[in-house]
């Protein structure tokens, strides 16, 4: 665009300075009509290319508004000055150019940049040329600029992001692949080879299909399911099994994203092994829903397994029972040799209380030195009484510190579903009251929660 002008303005520019010119002839003058100035140096003046003329000193003698507007000039300013007075500094390799042009030469550049005084950088398009009196000889040039840093600025920018991009992708640890509709893969970066130990180029042309578990083998419906539904772009994020080169098995995280260029359906996944996740979501849980002294279940992991248990037992007309238990002797060890031998006595309690139960029973500590046990589908509370008996049995052993025998008893309530009570807190809180009658009777006794009024029945020989 810019180039385009410049032939026309170059000619305007020179039938201006002609008009002047005495020495050019009256049939030249007479083609300018003084209207016809007036509407020339207007056009020029207001050319939308920055555009100024000088002399063979390099002196300004025409300047479009452009021109001051792009270098912050004023015109009254640097007319008659010469163009290094005005931009100290120009570079020599300009000054140069501008000689070479005066004797006849054209130049032309499409991105050029020099340093401002205050430090800036510019970047220009220029093209220069020389201008011809009515004698035919060289009276100076004219010079035709484009102000393209903002240009520039953006396109380095894009160069920058475009490279950083690269660079991410390059070394993301997440592997990223790309698909065709059908579900075969096109593209594979070197974190997908490592993600499956291989090299990348051994993964394109595979099914993914071909790298997941069987159960989880519903890669091609997904994309079937979203394709079909006419979604120009869609983003969906599953967890599945794939299986190594090796065999291995391990979890992953797969992103899709689909979208279309040119009628072309292009889905990106980005795959992430989850197993060092899923471990540490492990942990989360056994810290939220484990006593993280003993390794037994919490109040909040009991709670949860009772609701279980009662809805099951609901469902099939069973009974269930709830023991809470409460240890005597144990304050003595604390007392004695300080809280940390009160902790291994927990410790070893909770292992004793794993060992008298069922596998599907849970043993779990409320916190100190309370404990519940949750018995599901029991036919009679007989079946209550027998576990008690064991735990109390377990505790017969003296837990040991050095040469100090200490020997830990304890008192247990026991409530029964459905008769003590038809919900977890009625029957957590039968147990607690039995628990406490229990306690009155000294250690070794267990009491039924439907038996508050009656005497307790030993559970064996006191401790």
């Amino acid at each position: 665009m810019l180039y385009a002008a410049i032939g026309l303005v170059c000619m305007l520019l020179v039938l201006l300075l002609r008009r002047g010119d005495t020495r050019s002839s009256s049939i030249e003058k007479k083609r300018i009509s003084p209207v016809d100035e007036k509407f020339l140096r207007l056009f020029v003046k207001h050319c939308p290319a920055a555009v100024a003329m000088f002399d063979r000193e390099m002196r300004y003698v025409m300047v479009s508004d452009r021109w001051l507007d792009d270098y912050r000039l004023h015109e009254p300013s640097i007319i008659g000055k010469t163009h290094y007075e005005v931009f100290p500094e120009v570079p020599e390799r300009w000054k140069a150019i501008h000689q070479r042009c005066l004797t006849g030469v054209s130049e032309r550049c499409d991105e050029d940049s020099f340093e401002r005084v205050d430090g800036t950088l510019e970047w220009l398009k220029w093209e220069i040329q020389p201008w011809h009196n009515s004698s035919g000889e060289i009276g100076g040039i004219i010079m035709f600029t484009n102000v393209i840093t903002d240009r520039k600025n953006i396109e380095t920018s894009l160069h920058e992001k475009e490279q950083r991009l690269n660079a991410v992708v390059n070394n993301v640890v997440d592997g990223i692949i790309t698909l065709d509709s059908s579900g075969f893969i096109l593209t594979a970066n070197s974190s997908a080879g490592r993600l499956f130990g291989c090299q990348p180029a051994d993964l394109v042309g595979l099914p993914l299909n071909s790298l997941l578990l069987r159960q989880d083998k519903n890669i091609k419906s997904i994309l079937d399911s979203r394709l079909s539904s006419g979604d120009d772009c869609f983003a969906d994020v599953f967890e599945m099994s794939a299986v190594k080169d090796t065999g291995v098995q391990f979890p992953i995280e797969i992103g899709f994203s689909m979208t279309n260029f040119n009628g072309r359906t292009v889905i990106t996944c980005i795959l992430r092994d989850i197993t060092e996740r899923k471990r540490q979501e492990e942990e989360i849980s056994r810290i939220a829903y484990y006593d993280s002294l003993t390794g037994l279940p919490n109040r909040t992991l009991f709670q949860d397994r009772l609701s279980v248990a009662l809805a099951n037992a609901a469902r099939k007309q069973d009974q269930l029972a709830v023991m809470f238990i409460d240890l005597d002797g144990f304050k003595r060890i604390n007392d004695e040799l300080g809280h940390a031998a009160g902790d291994e006595a927990l410790i070893e309690i909770g292992r004793r209380l794993r060992g008298a139960i069922r596998d599907c029973d849970t043993a779990a500590r409320l916190g100190g030195d309370e404990f519940v046990v949750l018995l599901p589908a029991i036919h009679h509370r007989d079946a209550a009484a027998r576990v008690a008996h064991r735990i109390h049995r377990s505790f017969h052993e003296a837990i040991v510190f050095g040469e100090q025998s200490f020997f830990v008893g304890g008192s247990i309530g026991i409530s029964i579903f459905p008769q003590d009570g038809q919900d977890s807190e009625k029957l957590v809180k039968s147990a607690d009251a039995s628990m406490y009658q229990a306690k009155r009777y000294g250690s070794g006794f267990f009491v039924y929660a439907s038996d508050l009024s009656s005497a307790p029945g030993a559970l064996a020989e006191h401790v």
